[in-house]
């Protein structure tokens, strides 16, 4: 999300955000060749963004950009892809259904229990809408209301044992690179403890002031998922096996 201060100002007209509503884009739809990049990540005034030549282009992106991360999110599943919507659901509660739009790039998240209602009232929206948000949405009820009358219609569309297979995927890999990241922290400190028995009596060189001591600190985490090091009473830095 942009970062939104009091000096913040419209990146389309440059204009202070205290002279109007304005809305604030999250992330980077497009790459710095482009010549959309700069309003990336920033607020725009919505009077400017009404009727900015860029908008359908750059709220297209923005959508795009959505429904393509869509297979890799083990959370959220895609409902529908129109001209005028992407709608996606969440089924782990709290059930949410994301209604994005192609008109301007915004989303609308609507709780599953209000799915329902709110396909008649788009006043229970959770936040206040822009006009041009209305005027699509209301191009896109139709449909919406004829195919997803409830949330059940909803979440029915999704594959879920998809999801799920990501999730375990996901969890297996993380778990894979904990093991990974445990096996290297054990493999330095098996290397320490061989560093100080490969010293002898002479000790350790440190080899940031290069003073040789027996008295160097070995601070040894044998068993922990930390690494090991040494300090040297000299000069007070810390080093490793590999230094």
């Amino acid at each position: 999300m942009a970062l939104i201060t009091k000096d913040s100002r419209c990146a389309i007209c440059d204009g202070s955000l205290r002279d109007g509503s304005y809305l604030a884009t999250s992330g980077v739809a497009f790459p710095a060749g482009d010549p959309l990049w700069r309003f990336c990540d920033a607020p725009l005034h919505w009077d400017c963004y009404e009727h900015w030549p860029h908008r359908l282009r750059f709220a297209h992106q923005y959508v795009t950009d959505a429904i393509e991360y869509e297979p890799q999110n083990q959370f959220w599943g895609r409902a529908l892809v129109t001209d005028l919507v992407y709608l996606a659901v969440r089924r782990k509660e709290p059930g949410e259904a994301n209604v994005r739009l192609f008109e301007t790039g915004t989303q609308v998240r609507v709780p599953l229990s209000n799915w329902a209602a709110w396909l008649w009232d788009l006043g229970l929206t959770g936040r206040d809408l822009h006009s041009i948000e209305i005027a699509s949405l209301v191009k896109a009820l139709p449909e919406l209301r004829r195919r997803f009358p409830n949330p059940e219609a909803v979440l029915a569309v999704v594959d879920w044992e998809v999801k799920q297979r990501l999730v375990e995927a996901k969890e297996e890999a993380w778990a894979e690179r904990m093991r990974a990241h445990r096996d290297a922290i054990q493999a330095h400190n098996d290397a320490c403890r061989e560093f100080v028995e490969a010293s002898g009596q002479g000790g350790l060189t440190c080899p940031h002031c290069r003073r040789k001591g027996a008295d160097i600190e070995f601070v040894d985490h044998a068993g922990a998922d930390r690494k090991s090091f040494f300090v040297c009473k000299a000069c007070s830095r810390s080093f490793g096996h590999d230094l």
